[in-house]
């Protein structure tokens, strides 16, 4: 797990930060992890401009709330650093969970709602992604 976190070290959890352009772009990349899609991530951001503080949880909102459509694996993988990479691996429902209470260190409360998720289930499956990346590094 420390491969990944080490993109996000050392950051306060992102809905915590003005938006700046280091927020921004941790918030596309939170974006893009989430969705595996440039363009959905790109519209989450654009549709979120007008919310000024509330920029990185409505930008959340909407990647999460648009359609799950199929994963530009090479156009998604070629934005990412390489230790991000293999977070598209995990199945949607894991990947979700992970990047936001893990990556983004959103608080489980935080988390829960935004996927539509009881928090308990939203920690367990942010442990099963850890475990899983784990074994995608073997």
């Amino acid at each position: 797990m420390a491969a990944y976190a080490c993109c996000f070290a050392g950051r306060r959890s992102i809905a915590a930060e003005p938006a700046t352009n280091e927020v921004l772009r941790r918030t596309f990349t939170t974006a893009l992890l989430l969705t595996g899609n440039v363009a959905q991530s790109e519209a989450a951001i654009a549709d979120s401009f007008g919310y000024s503080q509330l920029l990185v949880q409505r930008a959340l909102e909407v990647a999460l709330a648009a359609p799950a459509s199929a994963t530009e694996q090479d156009v998604v993988s070629s934005l990412l650093p390489p230790e991000l990479r293999r977070v598209l691996r995990l199945p949607t429902d894991l990947r979700q969970c992970f990047v936001l209470r893990i990556l983004a260190g959103l608080p489980g409360a935080v988390c829960a709602p935004l996927l539509h998720k009881e928090i308990s289930q939203v920690e367990e499956a942010a442990g099963a992604a850890a475990q899983m990346l784990a074994e995608f590094q073997r």
